[in-house]
């Protein structure tokens, strides 16, 4: 219970757990795994490693080094029979997870993924490119990221009881993670309890995984996942064997009823001094359905195999939230593998191409070969300043920067949509692609010259 409470507490498993993304499976693989650790199930284990290992491996690989380093603390405490049955249980779990990352590995669409050499020449993973600062090359010092991983399962979160203390405790949180995690140390060692065995596993197996993903960069993913992740739960692991598993050997009232206590204490002085933990603006959340409410539900009323064409920022919720396919997103627009990325990046070229064309012959060739039915247009992007609402990230924006170079707003087809053919107007349209065509295609009567005469239409009888 105290660890589904400070999983819920912290806005930074709750993001990713949410974000709609692989990685949200992350912390519900490792906690199982930590179930399976503290009840010593090899099947709970194996369950964790194989389910990590089929939705986000980088979590698999934090596991089988915690598991590595802890088989060994068994080694002079357990007969040597009892020990080598440990050791099978761990080889099989790693040859049956290694079969499925083989299997996975030799998926062509995506590629392998790209080495550290080839990355420093795509500007996708460079500065203004598509990864977030720290994750971006050439990698920066990772002690500062460390540093506020730690401390993270300790900082404020939410609403206080008392608003003043939590301030504080937020504007020296080095400090005071610092001495949070000393004194949970401290205890241990002055009530004589066992040592936090799984958190010291946890936290060596993220700080080798590491070091290893960062000298094979990209070969087992991106480095920072390892180091977010494990320093992550290795102090959570922590303050559970501190608090609710502390003398859990003692079969007796007066320790379960000690480890009662201090879990109840720990939960009140977090709510009372670092925060409830809730965020009540939905934050950090990747998609949100309230953003665009009316336009999911005009998506959803058009027909089920059709495409939207959309800029890469507005096409990240459309799959998600009404079912219907739509051109390249953001979030799929990741340049870690090969194959994937160049196609990709492909697709998004073409896509912007469409949306910011200046032929209606061009535009309607590109809906009838990609089947697109409707288009999303946000206004913002058509409005004066055509380049800086066109850009994504870089080389995305290098490219439209090029191409809108002398473009203006009037000549794009888009700025040319009459009316019968907006399904929903507002700051984001939905365009029927088929009206568009149809209102285009109509045949405009020339005008009568003044010195010709008019005349009358003769009916028949």
């Amino acid at each position: 219970l105290l660890l589904i409470f400070l999983f819920f507490h912290s806005d930074f498993p709750v993001n990713r757990w949410a974000g709609g993304l692989p990685r949200g499976f992350a912390f519900p693989c490792l906690f199982l795994w930590c179930a399976g650790a503290w009840i010593d199930s090899f099947k709970v284990r194996m369950t964790a490693a194989i389910t990590a290992a089929t939705l986000y491996p980088p979590v698999m690989v934090l596991m089988f080094g915690a598991e590595g380093i802890h088989t060994w603390t068994y080694f002079l405490k357990e007969p040597r029979e009892q020990w080598w049955r440990r050791v099978r249980g761990y080889g099989i779990q790693v040859a049956i997870c290694a079969s499925l990352l083989f299997a996975n590995s030799l998926r062509e669409h995506v590629g392998r993924f790209h080495t550290y050499e080839e990355a420093m020449k795509i500007p996708a993973f460079k500065k203004g490119g598509r990864l977030i600062e720290k994750e971006q090359v050439p990698f920066k010092d990772p002690a500062p990221i460390l540093g506020r991983t730690l401390m993270r399962p300790l900082s404020p979160s939410g609403t206080a009881y008392f608003g003043e203390v939590a301030k504080k405790i937020k504007s020296h949180q080095g400090t005071w993670g610092i001495f949070a995690l000393a004194a949970m140390f401290s205890f241990l060692l002055i009530m004589r309890a066992r040592p936090p065995t799984l958190a010291i596993c946890m936290l060596i197996s993220a700080f080798v995984s590491y070091g290893v993903a960062r000298m094979v960069a990209f070969t087992f993913y991106t480095p920072l996942r390892y180091l977010e992740f494990g320093t992550y739960t290795a102090v959570l692991l922590l303050m559970i064997e501190c608090f609710a598993l502390w003398g859990v050997n003692a079969a007796t009232l007066k320790a379960r009823n000690i480890r009662t206590l201090m879990t109840l204490m720990l939960v009140i002085c977090t709510l009372l001094f670092i925060g409830d933990g809730i965020k009540r603006d939905n934050y950090g959340m990747t998609i949100k359905y309230a953003n665009n409410a009316k336009l999911w539900d005009a998506i959803r009323k058009t027909p089920e195999e059709g495409r939207i064409l959309a800029h890469p920022k507005e096409a990240d919720g459309v799959t998600f939230w009404t079912g219907r396919a739509s051109t390249v997103a953001y979030e799929r627009l990741v340049p870690w593998n090969t194959v994937k990325w160049k196609r990709n990046k492909k697709r998004a070229e073409e896509a912007l191409t469409a949306l910011y064309e200046t032929d209606k012959k061009r535009f309607l060739a590109y809906c009838e070969k990609n089947k697109i039915t409707h288009v999303i247009k946000k206004k913002q992007r058509y409005a004066k300043n055509l380049k800086r609402y066109a850009g994504t990230f870089q080389p995305l924006t290098a490219f439209t920067g090029r191409m809108l170079i002398n473009r203006k707003p009037k000549d794009v087809v888009l700025n040319q949509v009459p009316r019968e053919a907006i399904v929903l107007d507002g700051r984001k349209q939905l365009i029927s692609v088929e009206k568009l065509k149809q209102a285009w295609s109509k045949k405009v009567k020339p005008p009568v010259q003044a010195d010709e005469p008019v005349l009358p239409e003769v009916q028949k009888p």
